[in-house]
């Protein structure tokens, strides 16, 4: 059966559901009282490893969306404070954040920032770029300034250092998660899938991305990369989950040998096992994914199969969702 996310040894968490110019002068609208931004968390990866662009190699990646869980920020200029007040305390990226976007919307003053999210941390669904992305909006709509997603991205990680492609939403993009731009837009939407999500070490504590040095690939494996980002392309025009699927399996495979998942060889077989088209992975945490094509006969037996082999294997639940296409929500 599935559940809601839990992180180690807390409650369970409901599951809901360019470059600046500094030249131009930003596109002002009238201030706003508070200021308000939401952004969705990911799921992982279908695609993350190093690709080259003009004779240069940039890290970049493809996200999963997962908009059941989501951060929420407001904020409230104050013209008394040089800083930002953030709460909580501890969101010391999205007060960074909110201070860089201050500065390159004109403004020298601080203020008061609050999040609220039910992201869980540490465990790949990408809670700081949340905090982080809604922060931006939410400064930047208190300052009446609009910002392109690609604005946001860049100032993302200025404010973070590396940031996944959570503010593109449920457009497929290669994104240079160190870099701050978009290597490629695929042009579309992912094609229809259906993923069962768990954590495959619910009793970790989790990876601290930033603390976790980037992995170091082979020669072998760019080229890889390279062909797989073809394939990807190919799979968003044709809609093909399939396609996908077999994409994720292989970066999947390839990023195992520089963060392991607990039992990962038994993953791979079960996919094969339950007639799924492959497995991603949060190349930064233990979350992963069984992926479906929908159009699938016999998918709800699938599924149980899946639930039960994942409980076996790693003691915890799962969580279904959809991405691309008809959204059905989250199984319960």
């Amino acid at each position: 059966m599935t559940s809601p996310i839990a992180t180690p040894n807390t409650t369970a968490v409901g599951l809901a559901d360019s470059t600046w110019l500094t030249i131009k002068k930003p596109d002002l609208r009238d201030w706003k009282a508070v200021g308000h931004g939401v952004c969705s968390a990911h799921h992982g990866e279908i695609l993350q490893g190093m690709f080259e662009v003009n004779g240069k190699l940039h890290r970049a990646l493809i996200s999963v969306p997962f908009g059941h869980l989501i951060s929420e920020a407001r904020f409230e200029c104050d013209e008394n404070l040089k800083t930002v007040v953030v709460e909580p305390r501890n969101c010391v990226k999205a007060q960074a954040a909110a201070e860089l976007t201050l500065r390159k919307c004109g403004r020298k003053h601080g203020g008061y920032l609050t999040l609220s999210s039910n992201v869980p941390a540490r465990i790949g669904l990408g809670s700081s770029t949340a905090d982080v992305v809604a922060t931006i909006e939410a400064t930047a709509d208190r300052c009446g300034v609009d910002l392109s997603t690609e604005e946001v991205a860049e100032f993302a990680v200025a404010a973070e250092i590396a940031s996944d492609g959570s503010m593109f939403g449920n457009r497929a993009v290669l994104f240079a998660q160190r870099d701050g731009f978009v290597l490629e837009y695929f042009g579309g939407q992912y094609p229809h899938l259906y993923i069962v999500g768990f954590n495959t070490d619910p009793n970790g504590w989790g990876v601290d991305t930033l603390a976790f040095p980037p992995a170091t690939y082979t020669v072998k494996e760019i080229k890889s990369f390279q062909m797989l980002r073809a394939l990807m392309r190919r799979a968003i025009e044709d809609r093909s989950a399939a396609l996908l699927g077999r994409v994720a399996s292989c970066s999947a495979r390839i990023n195992n040998d520089h963060l392991k998942k607990k039992h990962f060889e038994e993953l791979e077989r079960l996919v094969e096992a339950v007639g799924a088209v492959g497995i991603q992975v949060a190349h930064s945490g233990p979350i992963a994914g069984i992926i479906f094509d929908p159009a699938t006969a016999e998918l709800g037996e699938r599924v149980f199969e899946t639930n039960a082999r994942v409980a076996e294997l790693y003691g915890t639940q799962t969580w279904c969702f959809e991405v691309g296409g008809r959204r059905r929500g989250l199984s319960k």
